[in-house]
């Protein structure tokens, strides 16, 4: 739990010189909440690095759904419209990581897989891409909490 009050007193220092944050009434923007999901990990990853004076990206890896409208009219004069849609595929990598932090001190870049449950577990393309990363010299990080980011900036 350390790793909250570190995350806690660089949002404090973010918000230092704001007037409202200084009131009292905003001090719960710092306070950090054990998340609930990968996704509110994911945020609570990114913003600490980004914090911490890194640069953190997420990978979008979903499908781009494509909608199209084709207006018809029968015989008898109504007006009906035909909807399609198409699955257009993502053109990153099956296997990608789910953040990509550049850290200072750090020599390239990291990848980070976040794993949120316990029954969460690598897939086989996720093993090949972690396999490939670390044979080019990459850091690959398996994040379950918070904490398991911290030591990259000891």
């Amino acid at each position: 739990m350390a790793i909250y009050k570190t995350l806690e007193e660089l949002r404090a220092e973010k918000y230092a010189n704001n007037k409202a944050a200084q009131s009292g009434y905003f001090s719960h923007v710092y306070k950090v909440k054990p998340p609930k999901s990968a996704a509110q990990l994911e945020t609570l990853i990114t913003e600490y690095i980004q914090l911490s004076g890194g640069i953190c990206t997420k990978i979008n890896i979903l499908a781009r759904q494509l909608t199209t409208k084709t207006f018809v009219v029968d015989v008898v004069g109504r007006k009906n419209s035909i909807t399609n849609t198409a699955h257009i595929p993502s053109s990153t990598k099956s296997g990608t990581s789910d953040l990509i932090a550049s850290i200072p001190n750090v020599v390239g870049a990291v990848y980070i897989e976040v794993k949120f449950s316990k029954g969460d577990r690598l897939r086989d393309t996720q093993i090949a891409f972690k396999k490939d990363v670390e044979s080019k010299g990459f850091k690959y990080l398996i994040a379950k909490k918070l904490d398991d980011v911290y030591h990259l900036f000891e």
